[in-house]
């Protein structure tokens, strides 16, 4: 699968590279798709918002694949990639917020918005004070294929129950419980991790 998948970026990326696309260009490009998937989903263009927000996921996708190939991976670039990131992540879920603010629902999209946010902060800052994290769930390809789902199945009744869009308050919530549930522990993970490095136990108390 991974071949596959390495052969697909190659096969993508080669002719990028050869009309001297910037990886940065593709990064900032990813934002275009993203904006017209929140416009979408306000408009209850539901599933024309899920293909745009993976038109997103790919470009953002495409553009590391590319900064490798041609050696211009750059930690100023990575910076860009991680804040424009948290952009396109936010951009269809305030369409939904739109969509869904007359059925009084506007809060859970923007629940699932402040959990895009944390889950990927917690994780930095905590690598950053040199936390050692193992693989953690809800991780940005996650969320992101979660909120493509979320929206293509907008229109999908479901037998018995009378809820509008029941599918898409359904990954909703997943976004925001798993979200939630994600930083928690990834902080708990971190944290004690921490602890030990500064000559504590796990809990915190000093070693004797």
């Amino acid at each position: 699968m991974n071949r596959l998948w390495d052969a697909a970026l190659d096969a993508l990326t080669r002719p990028l590279a050869r009309w001297g696309v910037a990886p940065d260009g593709l990064t900032a490009a990813s934002l275009v798709p993203a904006a017209a998937s929140g416009l979408a989903a306000a408009q209850g263009h539901f599933i024309a918002a899920a293909i745009l927000l993976l038109l997103s996921g790919l470009l953002d996708v495409l553009d590391g694949a590319l900064a490798r190939r041609t050696g211009r991976a750059t930690r100023a670039g990575a910076l860009l990639d991680s804040t424009l990131d948290r952009v396109a992540d936010a951009l269809p879920l305030v369409g939904l917020a739109v969509a869904f603010a007359p059925l009084g629902l506007a809060w859970l999209p923007a629940l699932a918005i402040v959990t895009g946010f944390t889950v990927p902060y917690a994780r930095a800052r905590a690598e950053a004070l040199g936390a050692r994290l193992p693989f953690l769930w809800m991780r940005r390809a996650e969320r992101l294929l979660l909120t493509a789902a979320a929206l293509a199945l907008a229109d999908v009744a479901v037998p018995g129950i009378a809820i509008t869009h029941p599918l898409t308050l359904g990954g909703l919530v997943l976004l925001v419980v798993g979200g939630f549930a994600a930083t928690l522990n990834t902080l708990r993970i971190a944290r004690r991790d921490l602890r030990l490095q500064d000559g504590g136990d796990a809990a915190g108390r000093p070693r004797p």
